[in-house]
């Protein structure tokens, strides 16, 4: 394994074939499953012991390139979650305040196969929302959280694993989104019906 640090918020892995089937992981992982999540992790914190790389407190993204050579690429980019946090926080009080409607959150995914990763987790975790789930034409893929109670702060915790998958959107945006350009894959109940898939 050889870790290249690019700067204090990217990281370059490349793996060799023996890497990869130390850490199971091949063009088909699913970075979904619990396997492939403690793998990452276990590579990730090689990362910080060895080149500094800390993502403790962030929301990172992964992207996997496998080489017809064999072995593989991960490029690992990281983003603080304290602001995120400090700005969802101030935004959801404010919400709050102006309105006695139940809370909404909405996060964006770049398939239904991360969609779907996180429906499971969600059912595993048995997060009581209501859900909604919907597609474009893109075959992105959207999913809306109704009732999730009053401390954003705590929310954000439990649902920070999200951010792993897709990212958090504006409620108000992404339903007038919804409403011209997706079609409804599950307008009730989407956590338990795509948690099966």
């Amino acid at each position: 394994m050889e870790l290249i640090l690019i700067s204090k918020s990217k990281l370059k892995i490349m793996l060799d074939e023996r890497d990869m089937l130390e850490y199971h992981i091949n063009d088909e992982t699913d970075c979904a499953e619990l396997k492939a999540r403690e793998a990452i992790r276990s590579i990730l914190d090689r990362a910080r012991d060895e080149v500094g790389f800390e993502t403790e407190g962030s929301e990172i993204f992964i992207q996997l390139y496998t080489s017809k050579k064999g072995g593989c690429e991960l490029f690992v980019s990281k983003n603080k979650l304290p602001a995120l946090l400090e700005r969802a926080s101030a935004k959801g009080t404010d919400e709050g305040k102006k309105k006695n409607t139940p809370t909404k959150m909405a996060f964006s995914f770049p398939s239904a196969n991360e969609l779907i990763a996180v429906c499971r987790e969600l059912k595993r975790i048995k997060a009581p929302y209501r859900s909604a789930a919907f597609a474009d034409g893109d075959g992105r893929a959207y999913l809306m959280l109704y009732n999730v109670g009053q401390s954003l702060y705590s929310r954000l915790d439990k649902l920070t694993f999200i951010l792993e998958f897709g990212n958090r959107e504006n409620p108000g945006m992404l339903s007038s989104y919804i409403d011209e350009r997706c079609k409804t894959i599950c307008s009730d109940r989407a956590i338990e019906v795509l948690s099966r898939f």
